[in-house]
Formats: C-alpha cells, structure tokens, sequence
C-alpha cells in the first residue's frame, strides 16, 4: 500500500527523506497514532516538518504488536515528512 493523503485521517505506510506535504503548506495536526506488529524497542517512527524540524519521535516500550499515540492538537507545522518508520502505520490526524 502506498501513502494515503486523500482524507484527514492519512495513512503513512512507507518512510522517506522527501516531504509528503511541502514547507509552504501550514498544516495543523490533531493526533498521531502509530500502530505496528513485530517492532523491537529501540526502533522508532519520526515524523519531522518539511523543514527537518522534529515533530516527535515515538518508540515502542516493549518488542511486538502495540501503538503509541501522541496528540499534537492545534499545533502548526510547515509540512510534514516521514524519515523513519520501523514497521507498521502511522495514522496522522489533520484538523
């Protein structure tokens, strides 16, 4: 599965060092959710803006299926990249 930007729940499945939404594009985020199976601690999912500014970094506490969620409500960012996603989804919330 690709990347899914077309609702405001998006659906990241695949890392990269690209932004998914450019620096000029203010974006204000409720909650992100990061669900994942078979990740060990120490792996993490990194979520930066467009500009390399760290958002969060969440990493598991213990080895196996699980999620971790952090609510970002009302905060602006400029863009949005994903540059380390150990496994699973992370499910992004936009307001």
């Amino acid at each position: 599965m690709a990347n899914d930007t077309t609702t405001r729940t998006w659906v990241i499945d695949t890392a990269s060092a690209t932004a998914i939404v450019a620096a000029d594009y203010k974006l204000r985020l409720r909650q992100i959710t990061w669900v994942y199976e078979n990740v060990l601690p120490g792996e993490s999912a990194v979520v930066r803006d467009a500009n390399d500014k760290e958002i969060l970094t969440l990493t598991p506490a213990m080895a196996g299926r699980g999620h971790e969620i952090e609510a970002t409500r009302g905060r602006f960012f400029d863009g949005l990249k994903v540059p380390t996603l150990s496994g699973g989804k992370l499910f992004i919330e936009i307001e």
